[in-house]
């Protein structure tokens, strides 16, 4: 296969015979079909493969193409891009004249791949007749087959090597149009061609059936009469020749229609660019089956001696170069891949001693050129730097051909650094091909995939690969990095190891590798940087792009001015003055404001993607990245030359000081040495400059080093550009390095303000992610700009983070014993000021703060807790805490004042506690206790919410709670503490004990349900003298409005001061051990079971103001409930109450009375001296008789008809929990520990509440007694955690003993002693003004005797309906009837199942007071039984009602008043026996009869006797 240049390498050779001078017809409409496309190429042992396009060479066979005469070239004529001219005898696309020279032919190389072949052979033939075919034209046509035959067609034993060249050939009849008609060619029918279009086909192989064309006599002359052969022949049409105008004439000339000479051109082009596409592929699959196979056995033989790897190399490359031949830039990359892991295998070998031993050696041991270059160098350092050793050491990484590298393999003459340069380069290009890039001016046109050896590379509207640019700067990286110590090493072997070098030089040796390593390394970053710049990165790059940092000048390539770099005429710099030494006149860069960017505010690490991922081609995050780690590759080039020179290029180094005017070189004059000789000094520093720079042959790097401005100026574009790409990348961390090293470097220059707004973004990342060392240095420069520029608050914000890591630091250094630091960190105490200088400062500096700074607390505390039990005072009220934790700082803390905040748990209502310390205090190093106190009590368990140290305006704040963090000093809000939070952390119960003041709130136990309800304040004063206080009541309940004005004291030895205020209640001097009682009316808006009421007691003692807070939930839901059931009778009325519990909660009743008006007198039934008790399912029924009085005759409006019925009751679970506690309490008055009386107490009847159920309740009510368990049962290990050490095992043991000792408790039989609550009901007696008095009797008959009741079915019993009508219930509305007759209707309600009624079933009835009405009825029963007499019900009629029937009228504008009435049936629940009517039956018991052996056999008839059937 055809080995070729890097222009050449992108397409293949074919190559044509002319021997009629007949291709510049044929060339204009030939070049303008190419290149071939849409080829696919099916291999045995790969899969298929599919060509977009092949551009084709065309060359000329010299020995058989005769010079063509000189002709005009018009524009159609000139040759397409997919022609050029690369040797004699190629046709030229800007020549006139198409000439050639005969030269001898090629002979094939002994080693394959080495020489450039044709794929295709084509022999023009111009033939006008058949005759001259005959004569001439055939005899030339087998002699050129004979000498072109390749091996798959020839018919000898020829050596297989031959297929490396393999090819095929082709016959193209050309048809010129200049010929007349009667001489051109016979043309054939249209067929269809491989194209799948019309061609020229042979039309018939026989003579004696039809007459053969010219073509046809060609096809069957030469392309074989097997079935399998291939059809070599083509006939086209040539151009117009410049006597013929237009297509009419040339149609007349051609001796057809225009339309079907455009056809038949057509179809005859379209049939050479099939035949051509499948020729030039089976030749190609010839050469790679060969390749493959040779392959093959060299790599068998590797083991063999005489092996050899250069010649393996030049073999396997033919195969790659192949395939890059026809557009498969994939294949030849992965043979390239190949080639480089067996290149770094062959070199490793090559240094191990057996290979030597065994083999000679592949490569040369140095390379020369790098040689000559470095002696060079050093020659230099005696004189003025001069430049004719700066050429080349700048090489550009994509050119291959910068060297004979295929000869010098053959040779094995190549270094293995030229060996891996070269194999690079190639794989490279292959690369930039793969992604579609374009060539940027002043380089080497980079062939495309699309477009192979045509020159720049052109994307055809497609964009580039980026994830395949970002493979190759991926490369790139690896092989810079690789081969910079392969470059290093090659130059020490032959400069430094050969012997007789004088040691003295061995620095200056040195010093020159290291120059032309860095030199190499820089120039190679920008050379991929150029290659790989894409639109789509540049345009989310800043609009001051910094790729030109990376331009280097390059003449001899063409550079322009955009990919060029002067770092003297940039426009970013200030205009210096001329130079009089090799150095720039310096100026302080921190005046130059034109280098000092305005930095943007936005964040470069946490904004690290500039643009949405959905609006980013795909892998340009890929591509930034890589592109940046070559601007580090070439930025770590240009800081070692800058550090041998002495200046600082790193984080390390740069935080160490500030830079100043006399950092870096000075100027020494080297343009004219004889100037100032006595200035030996100066003579002496330019030697040394001289000895630094020597080595270097890039001039933007020799431009950076000619000051230490233009040094960092390059440095930090080049920084920056990482620092943009990285963004892009959205690399954060690598942001964050880049950011941290510009914002260094801004420090250095004394850019402050510059170099803190870079360090604003840098901060919070490093303590992030927990980069403690670099995050120290970074902030120790950020505090220093900070004070420089006068910004104190963020100052002491920087410094206080300074000094927290430095407090970690030393906490690290303590935990593990020593204080050594890693080796790879630099000395903290060399750039950090000493901790007690910025303590002192930060101190003084907080009292210019207009408000306080909160800072986290963690970083210069650790182990900080507080003890989770409180400490109560023996002479006064409150409790204290006890703070530890420990100051992680090296010098002393003055403290003004330390807070603990607790914030309540497992309430409705979110209450905090603040407690402080005293007195302030001086906080040493170590473990520190501090005891804060409060004189707030509110009872409930807590958790420790946060901690304040403040020190003068800084408040060291810790957060327990983690949704609480950044809450600011002084608890201006309130934090929501999480259940979480609440769970994990340690609580604490804050209780009140026996001689502190309490307060109680409860509900009245008086209840009139037509009054306001009330609630009751229970305070008790402890061991409190109590000078005065106020009680503040706030609802905590929606719709809940307390009457304070209205409040009153119901026992006690006080006075209410003060009540007009909503909400407060101001009371005077309290006793100790006094109790007082206040009640409080109040109301509810809207319908509730539970309110909750907040109550607050602010009382002065002579030890001090305090504060009692709580907020109690009670129960305003009735306990019990009562339903009535009224009874008329004439003169009397029973109601029959019935009481039972609204809950599941049972009651015991102990009286129960209906209050006598002066209008009614109430009989109440006897409750007896015990008490009664109501259960869920047993309630209790009474029943009351009331009756009218006539004693008096009073007005309407002064009659009393309601009634009001006294309730007391007992709650039996109030009753048990005041047994239970009393009992416990004098239990520990006997033992002396009645402080805890109060804790322990509330626990205990909390916990007897939960676990009493229903049925234990009614359990208790009947055997009244009470089970209240064991220790363990009732869990007081909670309790008991919340007790200072000391009375926590005392208190247990007490527990216990009570326990064993209190197993069963016994409840009084009677209810005295209890808390008895009471509730007056209003009874109302029902206004009823007509009551009748109804009896339904029923006659007996005459054979019925006088005791029995007793009738048959179907027997009619005479009745009477007695209805007595009566006025006297109602004494208010009966003046309104008076004697008036009133009308109402009687109804029946009997089933007629049951009954049949004969007569007036349902009637109207008109009666007065005292009348008396009798309805005589029929009854006649249906079944038999025991029947209930029919129901009565009476239904007065209005008097509207009666007009309205009477008058069949409209009703009256003004109806009557609605009138009440009440039947008293007195036969109700009567009943009759009914029998059958049968006076005897007859049957019969036959067990053998059909029906089951009962047959009736006669019934007779209860009057008659005759029997029925």
């Amino acid at each position: 296969m055809e080995a070729s240049s890097a222009s050449s390498s992108s397409r293949v050779k074919v190559e044509y015979s002319d021997p009629s001078a007949i291709y510049p017809l044929v060339s204009d409409q030939l070049l303008s079909r190419l290149p071939l496309r849409n080829l696919h190429w099916n291999s045995i042992s790969r899969p298929l493969r599919s060509i977009n396009s092949l551009y084709v060479e065309l060359v000329s066979d010299q020995a058989r193409t005769t010079p063509s005469r000189s002709r005009p070239v018009s524009s159609a004529g000139q040759t397409g891009p997919a022609f050029r001219t690369d040797s004699p005898g190629v046709i030229s696309n800007e020549g006139i004249e198409l000439e050639f020279s005969a030269t001898k032919r090629e002979r094939r190389h002994q080693i394959p791949g080495l020489r450039q072949t044709p794929y295709l052979k084509i022999y023009l033939l111009r033939c006008d007749d058949v005759e001259t075919y005959k004569a001439s034209s055939r005899k030339m046509l087998r002699e050129w087959i004979r000498e072109h035959t390749p091996s798959s067609q020839s018919t000898t034993a020829i050596n297989s090597q031959e297929n490396h060249d393999a090819f095929e050939w082709l016959i193209v009849h050309v048809v010129s149009p200049d010929i007349s008609v009667s001489s051109r060619p016979n043309q054939s029918a249209n067929t269809k061609t491989e194209a799948g279009g019309e061609g020229v086909t042979n039309p018939s192989r026989w003579p004696s059936r039809a007459t053969l064309s010219l073509v046809d006599k060609i096809r069957a002359d030469f392309n074989g009469s097997s079935k399998s052969s291939v059809d070599r022949v083509v006939q086209v049409l040539a151009a117009r020749s410049p006597q013929v105008q237009d297509l009419n004439d040339v149609s007349l000339h051609y001796g057809t229609s225009p339309e079907e000479y455009s056809r038949d051109s057509a179809q005859g082009w379209a049939e050479l660019l099939v035949k051509m596409k499948s020729l030039i592929l089976a030749s190609f699959d010839l050469r790679v089956r060969q390749y493959e196979e040779d392959i093959r056995e060299k790599g068998s033989q590797r083991n063999l001696p005489g092996w050899n790897f250069c010649t393996f190399f030049v073999l396997k490359e033919g195969l790659a170069r192949g395939f890059e031949s026809v557009g498969l830039v994939e294949d030849a990359l992965m043979g390239y891949d190949e080639l480089s892991v067996e290149l770094e295998v062959a070199t490793r070998e090559q240094k191990e001693k057996d290979f030597q031993d065994q083999h000679a050696s592949l490569f040369r041991g140095h390379t020369q050129e790098l040689l000559i270059q470095a002696e060079q160098a050093l020659e230099s350092m005696q004189g003025t730097i001069t430049s004719s050793h700066r050429s080349h050491s700048g090489f550009s990484l994509l050119d291959s051909d910068r060297k004979p590298y295929r000869d010098l393999i053959l040779a094995n003459n190549i270094s293995a650094f030229d060996f891996q340069c070269y194999l690079f380069a190639r794989q490279l290009t292959l690369l930039l091909r793969l992604a579609r890039m374009s060539s940027p001016p002043g380089h080497p046109p980079v062939a495309s995939a699309d477009n192979p050896g045509q020159g720049p590379a052109v994307n055809n509207g497609e964009s580039e690969d980026l994830v395949v640019l970002a493979e190759a700067c991926r490369r790139a990286v690896v092989f810079i990095t690789s081969a910079g110590s392969m470059l290093r090493e090659d130059l020490e072997v032959s400069f430094i190891r050969e012997p007789g070098i004088d040691v003295s030089s061995l620095a200056d040796r040195h010093n020159v590798i290291e120059n032309l390593v860095c030199s190499w390394t820089f120039t190679s970053c920008h050379d991929i940087i150029a290659r790989t710049s894409v639109a789509s990165l540049s345009a989310r790059l800043k609009p001051h792009s910094h790729e030109a940092a990376l331009s280097i000048e390059e003449p001899r390539r063409g550079s322009t001015s955009q990919d060029s770099y002067n770092p003297v005429n940039v426009t970013e710099r200030d205009k210096l003055p001329p130079r009089t030494s090799s150095l720039m006149d310096r100026a302080p860069p921190a005046a130059s404001s034109s280098r000092q960017e305005e930095f943007s505010p936005a964040d470069p690490i946490r904004n690290s993607n500039l643009v949405p991922s959905g609006q980013l081609q795909t892998g340009i995050h890929a591509l930034a990245a890589q592109r940046a780690d070559l601007y580090l590759a070439a930025r770590q080039a240009l800081s070692s030359i800058g550090a041998r020179c002495g200046w600082k290029c790193d984080l390390s180094t740069l935080a160490c000081g500030v830079g100043s005017d006399s950092d870096g070189l000075e100027d020494v004059p080297l343009e004219d040495e004889s100037a100032e000789p006595a200035r030996t000094s100066q003579a002496s520093r330019a030697q040394e400059v001289r000895r630094v720079l020597s080595g270097l042959s890039q001039e933007s790097l020799l431009a950076a080093m000619a000051s230490i401005r233009d040094f960092y100026s390059l440095y930090e574009d080049l920084s920056k550009g990482a620092l943009e790409h990285y963004q892009i990348a959205g690399r954060r961390k690598s942001t964050a390095a880049m950011t941290a090293d510009i914002a260094a470097l801004r420090f250095y220059l004394k850019d402050y303000s510059g170099a803190a707004s870079y360090f604003h973004h840098m901060a919070p990342f490093y303590a992030e992610n927990g980069w403690k060392t670099l995050e120290i240095s970074v902030l120790d420069m950020y505090a220093r700009c900070l004070k420089r520029l006068g910004r104190l608050e963020e100052y002491i914000g920087i410094a206080l983070k300074l000094l927290a890591q430095l407090a970690y630091q030393n906490t690290q250094a303590a935990d593990i014993g020593d204080r050594i630091q890693r080796p790879d960190s630099f000395t903290l105490r060399s750039t950090i000021a000493d901790t007690n200088d910025y303590l002192k400062d930060l101190v003084s500096t907080s009292k210019a703060l207009k408000e306080p700074m909160p800072i986290l607390m963690d970083r210069y505390f650790k182990d900080i807790r507080v003890e989770p039990y409180v400490l109560h005072f023996e002479e006064k009220d409150g409790f204290q805490l006890a703070l530890r934790l420990r100051y992680i700082l090296q010098k002393p803390l003055d403290v003004q004042q330390v807070k603990v905040r607790l914030v309540s748990v497992g309430e409705a209502q979110l209450r905090d506690i603040w407690l402080s310390a005293s007195n302030s205090l001086k906080m040493q190093p170590g473990p520190v206790t501090v005891l804060v106190t409060s004189n707030v009590l509110i009872p409930a368990w807590y958790v420790v919410d946060k901690v304040l140290v403040q020190s003068e305006n800084i408040v060291f704040t810790h957060d327990f709670s983690p949704v609480s963090r950044g809450a600011l000093f002084g608890g201006k809000r309130t934090s929501v503490v999480s259940d979480a939070f609440k769970d994990q952390e340690p609580r604490i119960l804050v209780w009140s004990p026996q001689r502190a003041l309490e307060a109680r709130l409860s509900s009245f136990t008086e209840i009139h349900l037509e009054k306001i309800r009330s609630i009751v304040i229970e305070v008790s004063s402890g061991s409190n003298i109590v000078l005065h206080g106020e009680l503040l009541l706030r609802a905590g309940s929606a719709g809940l409005r307390l009457h304070t004005a209205d409040a009153e004291v119901m026992n006690g030895d006080i006075l209410i001061s003060d009540k007009s205020q909503p909400g407060i209640i101001r009371f005077s001097r309290l006793p100790a051990n006094a109790f007082m009682r206040i009640r409080i009316p109040y109301r509810l808006e809207n319908e509730a079971t539970d309110i909750i009421v907040k109550v607050e007691v602010a009382y002065a003692t002579p030890q001090g103001d305090f504060l009692y807070a709580c907020n109690p939930q009670i129960s305003v839901l009735l306990p019990l409930g009562v339903n009535v059931q009224d009874i008329f009778k004439r003169n009397v009325l029973f109601s029959k109450f019935s009481v039972s519990t609204a809950s599941s909660m049972p009651l015991r009743l102990s009286r129960c009375h209906l209050e006598q008006t002066d209008d009614f007198e109430v009989t109440s039934p006897p409750l007896g001296k015990s008490c009664l008790d109501v259960f869920v399912r047993q309630p209790v029924s009474m029943m009351y008789r009331i009756s009218r009085k006539e004693r008096r005759v009073a007005p309407r409006e002064e009659l009393q008809s309601r009634l009001l019925m006294h309730i007391e009751y007992l709650c039996l679970d109030e009753e048990v929990c005041e047994v239970v506690e009393e009992c416990l309490y004098n239990f520990l008055s006997d033992t002396g520990m009645e402080s805890f009386s109060r804790l322990l107490g509330f626990f205990l009847c909390k916990s007897l509440r939960s676990r009493m159920s229903p049925q234990n309740l009614e359990m208790v009510g009947c055997l009244r007694e009470v089970d209240v368990g064991t220790f363990e049962e009732f869990h007081w290990e909670g309790v008991l955690n919340a007790l200072p050490h000391n009375a926590r095992q005392k208190v247990a043991s007490l527990l216990r003993r009570w326990h064993e000792q209190h197993r069963v408790i016994l409840l009084r039989r009677d209810c005295k002693g209890a808390q008895i609550r009471r509730i007056l009901i209003p009874v109302d007696i029902p206004p009823v003004q007509v009551v009748h008095t109804v009896r339904l009797r029923i006659d007996k008959p005459s054979q019925m005797q006088a005791h029995s009741r007793l009738a048959a079915v179907g027997q009619a019993l005479s009745a009477e309906l007695k209805i007595h009508h009566s006025r006297k219930w109602d004494a208010r509305t009966a003046p309104i009837y008076n004697e008036k007759e009133l009308a109402f209707c009687y109804e029946l309600d009997a089933s007629p199942d049951t009954w049949l009624v004969g007569g007036q079933r349902k009637a109207r009835f008109m009666a007065k007071e005292d009348d008396v009405l009798t309805f005589p009825l029929l009854l006649l029963p249906q079944r038999a039984g025991y029947l209930t007499l029919p129901t009565v019900d009476i239904r007065p009629i209005s008097e509207h009602q009666r007009n309205e029937q009477i008058t069949d009228g409209p009703r009256s504008a003004s109806p009557a008043p609605t009138l009440n009435c009440e039947t008293n049936y007195q036969s109700q629940g009567e009943t009759l026996l009914v029998v059958p009517d049968r006076n005897s039956t007859t049957v019969t018991l036959d067990p053998d009869g059909m029906a089951g052996g009962a047959w009736l056999v006669e019934s007779r008839h209860g009057q008659d006797g005759v029997p029925s059937e």
